[in-house]
């Protein structure tokens, strides 16, 4: 059995003290945000707040590239 979470407050914010993007509710349980895509090298939360459950929260980032020049065995 599904459960929707319909009209649950979503928001990613960057430890740069970015506020990405508050998600907006489409129905069905879907959300969604029109927002740039993430910095390399910034640490995201995501939080998800809904009346009657606890808050949760996930924290991922996207890793700075490497400007490898040359790799030997």
């Amino acid at each position: 059995m599904l459960l929707w979470l319909d009209r649950a407050e979503i928001s990613i914010s960057g430890d740069d003290g970015s506020l990405v993007d508050e998600f907006q509710y489409e129905g069905n349980g879907k959300y969604s945000s029109d927002q740039n895509l993430p910095i390399a090298g910034v640490t995201y939360t995501l939080t998800i707040q809904h009346e009657g459950y606890p808050a949760i929260e996930a924290v991922d980032g996207i890793p700075v590239t490497n400007d490898l020049k040359e790799f030997n065995l």
